[in-house]
């Protein structure tokens, strides 16, 4: 159980790490700024930063890697909440037990998976896609 409880202190730490990487990097200060005075010099050195500017090739890739994640993790709960049923109704059983056990594990390790390989696809576009 020890195991299991650092298994998922540090999926939630790297995966919360990423994720506010990723919304660090996909927030552009000069965007908002822009959008009230997008004629200023500072919004022209800046490429002209507008809300119009966006590319829709990564704008696409965002949507699709959000639409992946919210699904991969409302089956995570999903699986999660069936599994925790099973391992409530095992009746002691060590078989039922162990089978419910590890459905919740590899369901909560692949949402930490889901939730890391998003921040990476996320900020990769954000990066390498302007």
């Amino acid at each position: 159980m020890k195991h299991l409880l650092k298994i998922i202190t540090f999926g939630t730490v790297l995966s919360t790490s990423l994720l506010a990487s990723a919304a660090m990097a996909a927030t552009n200060p000069l965007s908002d700024a822009c959008k009230n005075a997008p004629n200023s010099s500072i919004c022209q050195q800046a490429g002209g930063i507008t809300p119009d500017s966006v590319n829709p090739v990564g704008h696409t890739l965002n949507v699709a890697a959000d639409i992946i994640a919210l699904v991969a993790a409302i089956a995570a709960i999903i699986i999660i909440i069936i599994a925790g049923f099973s391992l409530i109704t095992s009746n002691g059983n060590a078989e039922a037990t162990t089978t419910a056990r590890n459905r919740i594990i590899y369901a909560v390790v692949g949402l930490i998976i889901v939730a890391m390989a998003w921040s990476i696809v996320t900020l990769l576009v954000d990066r390498l896609i302007k």
